[in-house]
């Protein structure tokens, strides 16, 4: 089934050559280059600076990159520039010629057959939403050997591939967030690389803005399209192997911000260049080590992944009573009361509970999940 990845772009100019070496190469499952039109790349140019459009119709022009559709959206702003992309793929001749969409970033490098396997496994009709895990290699790991290790300590093996779960000799069932998490609450982790069918990314709205009663938006457009996904039914999945890598830069050039969870929350800073960093920026991040604050990371987890796919399915709840503790039964009169409501239909409608729930209760679910690792 032919695909649309789509990719919001902001002053992308330097690693666009990059990223279209990476998706030329894309093959199929038996390592055939993938056949130029049966996938199409589309990027929304966000107001760039620096000539960043020049660079894509460049690119778009060169035969042997994929086929590529370029799109401007003068709105500063990751949430316009995807609903800018989404607005394009779901007009009805392009649902009808690329029936599957990908929703990515440009500074990320996919696995080779990424594409073809996205097609296939949305075609076996098994899942609407499929999600690629991200994470940075086991070769950034092993320059920052103290981050790793504190990571790990703090937080688990969810953010490792399994070659740096080896590699540094981690504990798979010590660590506090695991991957079990995404299986036992049948949720997907929002990252790079989340396709589905057209059909039911048109069923849950697309992409759109959710606004507080001030007019401030709700920010996290991955979280709040997957909240309406799960709303409407869809049947998610995600795949672990190969994952798709992720660039560094915003670790090495705002650490302390991104693990304290306030680099998204106060103001996205520009760290392009910071994936140039030479071996005194690694062994600077290396050393803050012991600064770095974990724990609203952990309630964000905790958010994400335990409360708020119960709160779009509270079928979750009941087969998840360990995660919970002695919270369970208010926790479930909570959601139910919600839901008798009848607000339900967008994050922002729930999100006042998930953060009461979160507030109240993250405690318990933390030390239930210590009991579950034997911390």
């Amino acid at each position: 089934m032919p695909v649309d990845l789509v990719i919001p772009a902001y002053n992308e100019a330097a690693v666009l050559p990059s990223l279209y070496a990476n998706l030329a190469a894309q093959v199929d499952g038996e390592g055939r280059p993938l056949p130029r039109g049966s996938w199409r790349v589309v990027v929304v140019d966000n107001a760039s600076t620096d000539g960043t459009r020049e660079v894509l119709e460049r690119l778009a022009r060169d035969p042997r990159n994929p086929e590529t559709a370029v799109l401007a959206e003068p709105e500063k702003g990751v949430v316009p520039a995807r609903i800018r992309g989404s607005d394009f793929v779901l007009r009805p001749a392009e649902r009808q010629r690329f029936p599957l969409v990908v929703h990515a970033d440009a500074d990320n490098a996919f696995p080779p057959a990424f594409i073809h396997d996205v097609s296939r496994r949305l075609a076996a009709g098994d899942a609407d939403v499929v999600t690629r895990l991200g994470f940075q290699g086991v070769g950034f790991w092993r320059r920052v050997p103290r981050v790793a290790r504190r990571h790990y300590e703090e937080i688990g093996t969810l953010h490792f591939e399994d070659e740096t779960v080896d590699t540094l000799g981690f504990s798979e069932e010590r660590a506090l967030f695991t991957r079990r998490i995404f299986a036992d609450f049948q949720h997907v982790p929002h990252q790079c690389g989340l396709g589905m069918t057209k059909e039911v990314f048109a069923r849950a709205g697309g992409y759109r803005r959710e606004r507080w009663p001030d007019g401030t938006e709700l920010l996290g457009e991955a979280r709040n399209l997957l909240y309406r996904l799960a709303r409407c039914g869809a049947r998610l999945a995600w795949v672990a192997t190969p994952p798709i890598v992720l660039n560094p830069r915003r670790l090495l050039g705002e650490p302390q911000k991104l693990w304290a969870g306030r680099a998204y929350t106060e103001g996205m800073s520009d760290v392009r260049g910071a994936d140039t960093a030479t071996d005194d920026t690694w062994a600077a991040l290396d050393r803050l080590a012991p600064e770095l604050e974990f724990g609203i990371m952990r309630r964000n987890l905790v958010q994400r992944f335990i409360l708020d796919p119960c709160i779009a399915r509270p079928e979750r709840l009941e087969p998840n009573r360990r995660y919970f503790g002695g919270a369970f039964e208010e926790i479930r009169r909570a959601i139910a009361d919600l839901h008798a409501s009848g607000r339900t239909e967008l994050y922002i409608d729930v999100r006042p509970l998930s953060e009461a729930l979160l507030d109240r209760h993250c405690e318990t679910i933390l030390a239930a999940l210590a009991r579950i690792a034997g911390k």
